[in-house]
């Protein structure tokens, strides 16, 4: 019986205010969805966000590589020469794979199992029995494992164990030796002139540093395409896919590429680099070789194992399974500094969208409140009848309640079922807490507003002083907003370091919408003075819909506070969002040219005047700057006006004229204008290190060329491994002068957007075409994209549209619950109008009059504070994770807060038009059925 009457009581609640129950149980839904579906997509994007940290690293930062030289005792010369091929020795492989993962333990499955090689120093090729290559070339032989998985073979088969041997004479010496097949890239075949089935002798170079080590005999066995050739797999060993130009010390450059054959060859390929080696001389493999085994952090791990594959890695170089090995194996990673740095940009994702979660989540109660309170205003009749009638307090309480909150409270249970079928992750407690919250704050606001009312009317003795605690209460809790904006501004202030450090402080990211309700407080204090000066004013004039408007809008103006306070608080939660998400966008594009240091770079060994000039004949490029770059300079010594000590800087040797060209227009552009140097110095603008006119020595390549100092442009910094680097800038003649070795090594590309992805692809697919030194092309476009489609970054992005997009949403409601508040009110005065004969046109022009002050009121007052906001919080939030560079500043935007102030204010109209086609649809006859119920 007990539930079947709440039932009753919920549905007769419900069906007195259909409207406003299902707007307030729509606006429940919602909010609860965001507050739930929030924290898990942060979860998912977190778990993701490593993998992203992985592909982003160099092959050698991502992966955990273990490299072995083994000791060079000498080989031993054996008294009689044997008659076939010696057996060689034993490949290290499988001794330090086992106790790698000893060293590993349980976890091992976090890393795919080990890729393993080794590989020779080069070797000149030329074909057996005489003749020559042209060029002549060298390669280097890799015993390859797992080749077959990763390859096509296009012509010929994949190598196997030799079967054939050669004659090879060493001084008196002629002995039987191994032919050994192996297997080539067709690109590297096709450059090098090398064909399938043909015999050739490899021997060392002049610049080997191996002593001993002897001419060795292949036979190209196939020749194979890649079935992926942007695999990871080939990374740590570019020339098995294209051939490497290295520069000569004699001049000009050595085309290099690499044969490769299977581990099994690996006994064979010893004891045809130096015979006589026995597993007791060289334990753990051949000297002459160079091991590695290749362990990839799979890239599916999530959060819960970033701690763990960071303490592997450790533990691979310190673990008593690895150094007990005969020989010391070297480790190569840099993991537990990716993860370190993982895990830095958790904790400050989990700040910055702290502030959008906490906007919303106060702008949703108090429209959820404002929703409330229309709801129930509409029963206060019946419920004080009630009360007068004997009625119990808490029986008059659970009517109210019954008809919005009990519809709220199954919808927020709805949603937030539906949320976590739908979703994946985890929902922390914190975001049940602002759930409840904002369920229980409607809730506290319709109680507040039926005991007021009940009390009133019951005891008519007690109105007047219930009006005079009212207006205490309002000034006592008007008050206390202040203060509490205050206390979180000095908070977010003094903590502010702490805060973007990870540690997410609730109070302090409320602070734009704690600041937004003190201006509020302010504003619309002192604004019905002067809205009252204008009425006056208006007064004077002919006609009285101005004047009647703005008499009205003062007094609203102190009566309608909760549902200003939500159109300053959007207005704010819009601006303060815009804010940050504009700043990382810009600051990510000025990071991606700072990384590259130009639309598109080209880097190589050496570039040469035609490999300028072919740039400059590519679609879409308009300008190209050639370059010495050395990020291994320092400033030496102190500097003679400062006294500062010595630090690091980056020289880059460029044309000044061709370099500001090419920068035109870039978020990095640079100005042509400086001091004059002194005589006999280079004049150098610096990013930091040094004031105008300063003399310094720069030291570059191991010379100390003097400069003087013209210009300090803070712009020029430049930007590696996430962070900003000191850079200086001189003209290249001036510094190749000085430092004969300082040739050109970068291009630097001005193109377009189609014409910069162009040229990367096209250095991609074949560095030859572009210079036969170049080794690779950057550009800031793909730069930014790509950082822009990480997890972290693009989880934020989507979070503060949505953010946005349920701010502005908030808003309308505001605007539109502010007129349904006023529409009693409203109909008596058309009621009386329209009676007294006003045409309609005239009432569109009164509720703009009246209206529209407020409105433009809240949406200044919320604007400016969320332009202001970012200067009292910047402290707080660290944007650095989502840019790829160092954090960045957050500041004001005025057009920003403009472009937020109109679509706020555009929100408001819509409202307003609306409202108006409400009423226009409403007849006189419904006017007086209205005013007869009113």
């Amino acid at each position: 019986m007990r539930t079947l009457k709440a039932l009753s009581l919920v549905w007769r609640g419900a069906r007195t205010t259909a409207l406003a129950t299902v707007l307030f149980a729509l606006l429940t839904a919602t909010t609860t969805a965001y507050l739930v579906a929030a924290p898990r997509l942060q979860d998912t994007a977190y778990d993701k966000a490593l993998g992203d940290e992985l592909r982003a690293a160099g092959q050698l930062q991502r992966d955990i590589s273990l490299f072995l030289n083994p000791r060079d005792l000498g080989a031993f010369v054996p008294e009689v020469e044997p008659e076939g091929p010696g057996d060689g020795l034993t490949a290290p492989f499988g001794l330090v794979e086992s106790s790698a993962e000893g060293a590993m333990g349980a976890d091992a499955g976090l890393v795919d199992e080990a890729v393993v090689a080794a590989q020779t120093e080069p070797f000149a090729v030329s074909p057996e029995g005489g003749g020559k290559l042209p060029g002549p070339p060298e390669t280097v032989v890799r015993v390859q494992d797992r080749l077959d998985e990763h390859v096509t073979w296009t012509s010929g088969a994949a190598p196997g164990k030799p079967s054939e041997t050669r004659t090879l004479t060493v001084g008196k010496v002629t002995r039987p030796v191994h032919l050994l097949p192996v297997g080539v890239a067709q690109a590297v075949a096709t450059s090098l002139g090398i064909k399938v089935g043909a015999a050739y002798e490899l021997f060392p170079t002049g610049e080997s540093s191996q002593v001993g080590r002897e001419p060795i005999f292949v036979v190209i066995a196939g020749t194979f395409e890649p079935v992926n050739r942007r695999d990871p797999f080939w990374d740590p060993e570019g020339r098995m896919l294209g051939v490497a130009s290295i520069p000569s010390p004699q001049g000009g450059a050595v085309r290099q590429g690499a044969l490769v054959m299977p581990v099994e060859s690996y006994p064979a390929l010893t004891d045809s680099l130096r015979r006589g080696e026995t597993p007791d001389v060289a334990p753990m493999g051949s000297p002459l070789l160079t091991h590695s085994w290749r362990y990839t952090v799979r890239e599916d791990l999530g959060q819960a194992d970033a701690a763990r594959v960071s303490r592997m890695a450790s533990r691979l170089d310190i673990d008593p399974n690895m150094t007990r090995l005969p020989e010391r194996v070297r480790l190569t990673t840099d993991i537990p500094s990716l993860v370190d740095r993982y895990q830095r940009s958790l904790a400050s994702t989990s700040v910055v969208t702290s502030f959008a979660t906490a906007g919303i989540t106060a702008l949703a109660a108090i429209v959820l409140m404002l929703t409330a309170l229309v709801a129930t205003a509409s029963r206060l009749r019946e419920l004080t009848l009630l009360a007068a009638r004997g009625a119990s307090t808490q029986r008059v309480l659970v009517m109210a309640l019954a008809g919005p909150m009990a519809w709220g409270v199954l919808a927020a249970v709805a949603a937030a079922a539906l949320t976590m079928i739908l979703v994946d992750g985890v929902t922390p407690l914190v975001s049940w807490a602002q759930v409840a919250f904002v369920l229980a704050a409607p809730a506290v606001a319709i109680t507040m507003l039926v005991l007021a009312t009940v009390r009133s009317a019951v005891n008519t003795r007690v109105a007047a002083t219930t009006r005079r605690v009212r207006s205490a209460q309002r000034i006592v809790a008007e008050l206390g907003l202040v203060v509490l904006a205050v206390l979180a501004i000095s908070t977010v202030r003094a903590r502010g370091d702490v805060i973007s450090g990870g540690q997410t402080d609730w109070y302090a990211a409320l602070s734009p919408v704690l600041l937004a309700g003190a201006a509020a407080v302010v504003a619309f204090r002192v604004l019905p003075v002067p809205i009252r000066v204008l009425s006056r004013l208006a007064g004077r004039g002919r006609g009285y819909v101005n004047f009647l408007g703005l008499a009205r809008s003062s007094r609203a103006s102190a009566t309608a506070g909760l549902p200003l306070l939500a159109l300053v608080v959007g207005a704010t939660v819009i601006t303060v969002v815009a804010t940050i998400a504009a700043t990382i966008g810009e600051e990510r594009s000025v990071a991606a040219y700072r990384t590259v240091g130009a639309d598109v770079r080209v880097d190589g060994v050496r570039i040469d005047d035609a490999d300028l000039a072919g740039l400059r004949q590519r679609p879409g490029v308009t300008a190209v700057a050639g370059a010495y770059v050395d990020r291994d300079a320092q400033i030496a010594g102190a500097i003679v006006s400062t006294g500062r000590e010595a630090q690091d800087v980056t020289v880059i040797g460029v044309d000044p004229a061709q370099f500001a060209t090419v920068l035109a227009g870039s978020p990095i552009a640079v100005s042509r204008v400086g001091a004059e140097a002194s005589e006999g110095r280079i004049p150098v603008r610096l990013s930091a290190g040094g004031s105008v006119g300063d003399e310094i020595e720069l030291v570059v390549r191991g010379i100390h060329v003097p400069v003087t100092v013209t210009a300090v442009d803070p712009g020029l910094a430049r930007i590696s491994s996430g962070r900003l680097t000191a850079t200086a800038l001189l003209p290249l003649d001036a510094l190749q002068a000085a430092v004969p070795l300082a040739q050109r090594n970068t291009a630097y590309v001005k193109a377009s957007p189609k014409g910069s992805a162009a040229l990367v692809a096209a250095v991609s697919d074949d560095r030859a075409a572009i210079g036969e030194l170049v080794t690779g092309a950057t550009s800031a476009h793909s730069f930014a994209a790509a950082s822009a489609t990480r997890s972290l970054p693009s989880f934020v992005a989507r979070s503060y549209g949505v953010a946005a997009a349920l701010a502005g949403l908030l808003t309308f409601l505001a605007v539109l619950l502010l007129l349904v508040a006023g529409r009693p009110e409203r109909r008596q005065l058309l009621l009386r109008l329209r009676t007294m004969g006003m045409p309609r046109r005239a009432e569109a022009r009164l509720l703009a009059v009246e209206t529209l002050p407020l409105l433009l009121t809240a949406v200044l007052v919320g604007a400016a504070v969320g332009v202001a906001a970012p200067l009292l919080v910047s402290r707080a939030i660290d944007l650095g994770g989502y840019t790829a560079g160092p954090r960045p500043d957050l500041t004001p935007s005025w057009a920003v807060g403009g472009l937020a102030a109109l679509s706020a204010f555009l929100l408001a109209v819509l409202a307003l038009v609306v409202e108006e086609i409400r009423t226009r649809r409403a007849s006189l006859a419904e006017h007086l059925r209205a005013g007869e119920n009113a």
